[in-house]
């Protein structure tokens, strides 16, 4: 639609410059003003400019409503003249209604309505509206949650909960664990811990990259030795590689939980109430244990029942010389740490050994990087276990 009030003419004049006119054409087709009404020459350019599509005089309704769309806005209209109950569908929000509103400085306010009480005669509730107002009317439905169950149970996949569902409700209609699985080794993961432990892995992340940058350079000044040296800085090399790669198979967001059989864990605190985007992986038995940090030789080796943990470090080679004996721990399969003397004679399948290097200890020669990261490829490590180990 062309807008009459301004047309305009580029015109050449004398052959010398460029002139430009603009004529209100609306006079001639209102008023018949044969002023404006000129006649044109050759080479002149004529344009129409288009009027503003933008409608000022409307109000729009926005969300859980029958008819949605733009509204003429009539002068003393009101919220109950647009906003009707025949209007509403069944799962809008009576309780808060948003209309959105631009101030005179342009900048947005929100007015809250109560739809319930102006249906109910409030008129206080009953607000007038403005041109360019949006009322939205939002849901007292919210979609479901979704939690994922991976592994050993009979039917895995994802599985809406209701608010207050229970951890046991849902491996019941998954229909309970394979004779397969193994419990201890359960993977619980919570997106909401996720995120937390994010922001402390990487700031672990940067403090160790600081650590080893410093160690770096104080290798360069320290004089040593040219062939001494060099050994030392492949070794910062193969540790800043390693802290990258490790940090890589982290299990982000992991809760500890004990699961036992149904009928057991429905009494029992692990019963957890769920959240939207938690996961439960139960794997197969394992039939290993990896044993890392000050040893000879990082692998993982055959679970062997009844054996301790002396067993399975004389199976790596013995401890390094840096090792810090008092600091051995194990990182269960279900994620959580003991060191305490007496669980430490009780290694199960699945199970980390985490043997740290003393505090003192500067500058410690590892197996190459890649070798670890092959052995711990299948490993869900926790923070803790990768800070001990740097």
């Amino acid at each position: 639609m062309g807008y009459l009030r301004r047309v305009q003419i580029e015109r050449v004049q004398a052959h010398a410059e460029k002139v430009m006119l603009d004529l209100d054409l609306s006079r001639y087709y209102q008023e018949r003003d044969e002023s404006v009404n000129i006649p044109l020459k050759d080479g002149d350019f004529v344009k129409i400019f288009s009027i503003d599509a933008r409608v000022y005089s409307s109000v729009s309704l926005e969300g859980f409503v029958k008819r949605p769309g733009s509204y003429e806005l009539r002068p003393g209209m009101r919220l109950s003249d647009l906003l009707t109950p025949e209007e509403l569908l069944p799962e809008a929000h009576l309780e808060q209604v948003e209309i959105v509103r631009f101030r005179a400085d342009l900048t947005r306010e929100i007015l809250s309505v109560s739809l319930a009480n102006l249906l109910q005669g409030d008129k206080t509730q009953d607000v007038e509206l403005r041109r360019l107002d949006r009322i939205i009317v939002r849901s007292e439905f919210s979609e479901p949650g979704t939690v994922t169950l991976k592994g050993e149970v009979k039917r895995p996949g994802k599985f809406a909960i209701a608010r207050g569902e229970r951890l046991t409700s849902v491996l019941k209609r998954a229909g309970g664990f394979t004779e397969k699985a193994y419990l201890p080794g359960a993977i619980f993961t919570r997106e909401s811990a996720r995120k937390v432990e994010k922001e402390q892995l990487e700031e672990f992340m940067r403090a160790q990259e600081r650590r080893l940058l410093a160690e770096a350079s104080a290798v360069v000044v320290s004089g040593l030795e040219r062939e001494e040296a060099a050994v030392q800085q492949q070794t910062l090399s193969q540790r800043r590689e390693l802290l990258r790669a490790l940090a890589s198979k982290v299990t982000l967001g992991r809760v500890v939980i004990k699961l036992d059989q149904l009928e057991r864990l429905e009494r029992s605190p692990t019963n957890i109430l769920l959240e939207e985007g938690d996961t439960l992986t139960i794997p197969q038995q394992p039939s290993s244990v990896l044993v890392l940090g000050s040893v000879r030789n990082s692998t993982s080796i055959l679970h062997k029942e009844k054996e301790g943990i002396e067993y399975y470090l004389s199976r790596a080679g013995g401890l390094s010389r840096e090792a810090d004996q008092k600091e051995i721990h194990i990182v269960k399969a279900d994620g959580s740490a003991v060191s305490n003397f007496t669980m430490l004679r009780t290694v199960e399948p699945g199970d980390t050994i985490i043997v740290p290097p003393m505090a003192e200890v500067k500058v410690r020669l590892l197996p190459i990087a890649r070798d670890i990261i092959t052995i711990i490829g299948q490993t869900a490590l926790t923070i803790a276990a990768l800070a001990v180990i740097f």
